[in-house]
Formats: structure tokens, sequence, C-alpha cells
């Protein structure tokens, strides 16, 4: 979704006029209150629908489905972006307020994310690369908090294949991974960092 397609639809909500039907849906995943459009007896347009969960979502509506261009807050996340076939489908931002991941926005696809996406991690970790079923996968960089660095292919969401580590001194391990683990590399040691590893009583 282009930037001005996002800002004509997010101008939309919130403002959606009192003189829409207010009603209760009552299903086995969407019991709640619906304020919104209407197509006939279909939620249909912009909408706001609050779950019985707690869930909260604001956005567009296609057949009494999430379609298009929503917000959806509750249950600890927030999600802002797009919708297809009441799953999160094309680029969204999501963030946690618990848990490893805070935030990740990029591609989804039937409510995972794959494609192209970034993530950052409570811990400090920050990632950009390829996604597949919610995990990293395919060709990505890692950058841990101490400066760290690995770049290379992931799988499973786990350093997996060819890669190259730098730590934070500038040590390179270059080599086959699996399951985050280098089965098979070559460790290159710039000439500064061998001094600085050298016994000073040796010296």
């Amino acid at each position: 979704m282009n930037n001005s397609r996002c800002t004509e639809v997010e101008a939309g909500l919130g403002k959606i006029q009192s003189e829409h039907w207010l009603n209760v849906i009552k299903g086995k995943s969407s019991t709640g209150w619906y304020r919104g459009q209407w197509s006939g007896v279909h939620r249909h347009g912009y909408g706001y629908m609050k779950y019985n969960s707690g869930v909260e979502y604001e956005g567009e509506w296609r057949k009494d489905v999430r379609n298009g261009f929503g917000r959806l807050t509750g249950l600890r996340i927030e999600y802002r972006g797009d919708w297809k076939d009441d799953k999160r489908s094309g680029f969204g931002i999501q963030h946690w307020s618990r848990g490893k991941m805070v935030e990740y926005q990029g591609e989804w696809v039937n409510g995972k994310r794959k494609g192209w996406g970034r993530a950052k991690y409570r811990d400090g970790e920050r990632f950009e690369g390829q996604w597949r079923a919610g995990g990293r996968e395919g060709l990505g960089i890692s950058i841990y908090p101490d400066g760290s660095v690995y770049e290379g292919e992931w799988k499973n969401d786990e350093k997996h294949g060819q890669g190259r580590f730098i730590s934070a001194l500038g040590t390179i391990q270059d080599g086959e991974w699996r399951n985050n683990i280098a089965v098979r590399s070559t460790i290159l040691i710039k000439k500064d960092i061998q001094q600085d590893l050298k016994d000073p009583l040796c010296t």
C-alpha cells in the first residue's frame, strides 16, 4: 500500500458517523459490538469492532471480513497495516508489549510474517531480511546488542547455511552454520586484535 493510500485510509479511521448502525454480531469468532458501514446484512466499508475478548479493530471491511487497511489492538499487541480475508496480508507493522519481539515491520501472508521485513527484539537485537512461516528464513543480517553482526543464511529462525559472523572485537568467522552453530568455518583475527590478545607478561 502506497503512502498516499495509507494517508487517505487513516484519515477515515475514528471518523465514523454516529448515524451508522450499532449492533451485536454473534458468531464463533466475531462476538462483540460493531459500529460502521453496512452493505445489506454485511459489515462493509469503514467500521469499528470491539470483540468480547477485548480486541478492537478499526478499518476496512468487505462482506463481513477484514479487508483493506486497518488497526488491531488488544491482547498485548498492536497491528497497523493491510488485511486480506480476515488475516494480516500485505505490508504491516506490529508491536508487542511482552515477549521476545518488540516490533516487526514488513510483509505478511495469511497472518504470518513472510517476505522481507525488519524486527526489533527486547534484548536489543535487530534483524533485517527474509521471513517464512513467521520465522527468519533466507538471507538476512542481524546486529546484536554488543555490536557483533551475523550476515548470511537463516532457517527456522536460526543461523543455518553460509554466513559470516563478526564479533564486537572484529574477529571474523566465515563458513557454514547449522542450527546457530558454526560447523565449518575460517576464523580471521585482525593484527590489532592479535596485539590486544597478547599476554603483557610475555612481551
